[in-house]
């Protein structure tokens, strides 16, 4: 079920999609389901994550943590539906930063 990745080895980093036969668009599809969001907010959604990775957030409570502070700033300086799209991509980064902390990751 994983989407995308980062790997990298403290100086560089490569993002990585899982195809193994599901595309990047089919996959995002299934997550924007899940979480009833817009295909194209999920991808952002996926990229923003991986980018925290990127920066050097290793830890996926601590990388949610982030996205849900990045996507809270972002509604915060938006309105009507673009703000809508920030409320729940944070919510979502809530609901799986405290996932990753029950589970210790």
């Amino acid at each position: 079920s994983i989407v995308a990745a980062v790997h990298h080895n403290g100086l560089e980093g490569v993002l990585l999609s899982n195809y193994d036969g599901i595309t990047f668009d089919e996959r995002i599809e299934k997550m924007a389901q899940q979480y009833q969001v817009e295909p194209n907010a999920m991808a952002e959604y996926v990229i923003t994550h991986e980018l925290t990775h990127a920066a050097g957030y290793n830890s996926e409570a601590e990388t949610e943590g982030y996205v849900k502070t990045y996507f809270e700033t972002r509604a915060q300086l938006s309105q009507g539906p673009e703000r809508e799209k920030y409320q729940q991509l944070a919510a979502i980064a809530s609901l799986r930063e405290q996932e990753a902390k029950e589970a210790g990751k």
